[in-house]
């Protein structure tokens, strides 16, 4: 089945002195993902941004199953980062605009690899700034299909990132279909979709919020590509 899923962190609102205590990152990291870290192949990576990579990845990877799996439960020990491959740029940038939008991960900037859950596999693309995290899954190792976008939002209470993102992700589908009469509607556990003309479409999209922060990817595949 064709699924996206996408997660982001606000930064700024991270507690990093909680984040270092083994009482929290043990329910998040797991002994391999430790190594990884104390191997030295996340560089100067400070440990709070590491636990919060790894927190987005898990989350994003959750969010692809979930279009399948209605009834999974979020649970970041039972999802295994198999490998971080830094980019070529690696040193980190403030986002510095509103909003961004693209398609696919230049490699130069990009931190990838390969999660696993359950025996199913997924491939990863995050993007850290001084201000944020964000990641998507794919299932595929190539993100050509996918489109994804990062925007501040002027309120963080939870109704204004609801509306926000939602705008957000139909404002970019309307311009990449716009002869597609397009609504955004949500499933009875809690998953967004796309319909045109109250017809469910077979477009997987995945929004996600932190505070001042809102983002989405959406995987275009088949017809729907242009």
């Amino acid at each position: 089945m064709l699924s996206t899923g996408n997660d982001i962190i606000s930064l700024a609102h991270i507690n990093t002195l909680r984040t270092r205590e083994m009482r929290f990152y043990d329910k998040v990291l797991t002994p391999s993902e430790l190594e990884i870290y104390r191997a030295g192949d996340c560089g100067s990576m400070p440990f709070e941004i590491f636990v919060w990579l790894a927190w987005s990845i898990k989350e994003a990877a959750f969010k692809y199953q979930s279009r399948s799996m209605a009834d999974i439960v979020f649970s970041p020990l039972k999802i295994h980062i198999q490998s971080i491959n830094y980019p070529q740029q690696n040193a980190i940038k403030n986002f510095g605009r509103l909003q961004y939008e693209t398609t696919s991960f230049p490699e130069e900037f990009a931190f990838q690899g390969i999660a696993s859950c359950g025996g199913a596999f997924f491939h990863f693309r995050s993007v850290i700034y001084q201000e944020l995290i964000h990641t998507v899954v794919n299932k595929d190792e190539a993100f050509g299909n996918i489109w994804w976008g990062i925007k501040i939002i002027e309120c963080s209470d939870h109704q204004s990132q609801s509306a926000e993102v939602r705008s957000f992700l139909l404002k970019k589908l309307q311009a990449v279909l716009p002869n597609q009469k397009l609504s955004i509607a949500k499933t009875e556990a809690g998953r967004p979709v796309i319909l045109n003309e109250a017809k469910e479409m077979n477009l997987p999209v995945s929004i996600t919020h932190h505070y001042h922060f809102v983002a989405y990817s959406f995987l275009l595949s088949g017809s729907y590509m242009v």
